[in-house]
């Protein structure tokens, strides 16, 4: 039996280009890819974002239905790909029906399990799989898209990705010089107290550069609210990815991005932040 405080062994990852750094990979991948998030987060069109963000989506939907060790053969994944596409895009263009919407999508996932499968001992943890897949990556995926609606200038995205990006650098490069006692080894074994301070530090200074600079409207409250808690928040997402992937056995929940892995273990933070922000944007109302 597993010890559940032992991190798993990862299976071994796709190798990286002959001669080049991991390091290397993993900044050559960010330089093809940024200009053209950025370019789309400050286009006026909304839509542009969207189809990213639905691509970024199918993409999220295959990782994690990819991730359980009893799995999901090719048509459980071809399936619910297309319903939670077909979910997310509901979401983003009738966003107050959400409840009925994600009914709907309930007794879907469920109607397809009756007659997809008569293996009564994996029946239930799949079809949980698959409605856990639907809605971590079909929600959380949506608000990132939801904030350009809102903000066709872009600023909210903008601010998230900042805060999400910064955040992990300043985790990462304070981490490194500081070290320090651990916070959750058995899911994350790397990351230090130290480091989740430095890195909600760097997202704090991602709110006061948008403040100082293109978002003028929000107070100081408002930086420290979004931008710190956003910070932290971003953390919770990092850790709860990998304890999913740690959970199924994987280092990564893909290859898709060179250097990085898959689309989920780049964006995770991202996700949970861009939740927040959309929920803060909305009740509070400093669109």
């Amino acid at each position: 039996m597993t010890d559940p405080e032992r991190p798993v062994d990862p299976p071994e990852t796709a190798p990286s280009p002959r001669g080049l750094s991991n390091t290397l990979v993993r900044v050559l991948t960010a330089l093809v890819l940024a200009p053209l998030v950025v370019l789309l987060v400050l286009w006026e069109n909304h839509l542009g974002l969207w189809l990213l963000v639905l691509a970024f989506n199918a993409a999220g939907y295959w990782e994690i239905l990819s991730m359980a060790p009893d799995g999901s053969d090719r048509l459980d994944k071809l399936t619910m790909t297309a319903l939670g596409l077909g979910f997310s895009s509901v979401l983003y263009f009738r966003p107050g029906q959400a409840l009925p919407i994600s009914a709907a999508l309930v007794v879907l996932v469920l109607t397809y399990a009756v007659f997809r499968y008569r293996d009564m001992d994996k029946v239930g943890s799949r079809a949980a799989h698959w409605l856990m897949a639907l809605f971590y990556c079909g929600v959380l995926f949506t608000c990132l898209a939801l904030l350009k609606r809102l903000d066709a200038d872009g600023d909210w995205v903008l601010l998230a990705m900042t805060t999400a990006w910064l955040g992990d650098t300043g985790a990462y490069f304070t981490g490194r010089a500081m070290g320090g006692p651990k916070i959750y080894p058995a899911v994350s074994p790397k990351k230090t107290w130290s480091g989740s301070i430095g890195g909600i530090a760097a997202s704090l200074g991602a709110g006061v550069l948008a403040k100082l600079w293109y978002m003028p409207q929000l107070g100081w409250v408002d930086v420290a609210l979004l931008a710190g808690l956003g910070g932290a928040l971003g953390q919770v997402g990092d850790f709860a990815e990998s304890l999913l992937k740690r959970s199924y056995g994987v280092k990564d929940s893909g290859k898709l991005l060179p250097g990085h892995g898959g689309i989920l273990d780049r964006v995770d933070a991202l996700m949970f932040i861009s939740a927040w922000f959309l929920a803060y944007a909305t009740w509070i109302g400093r669109v």
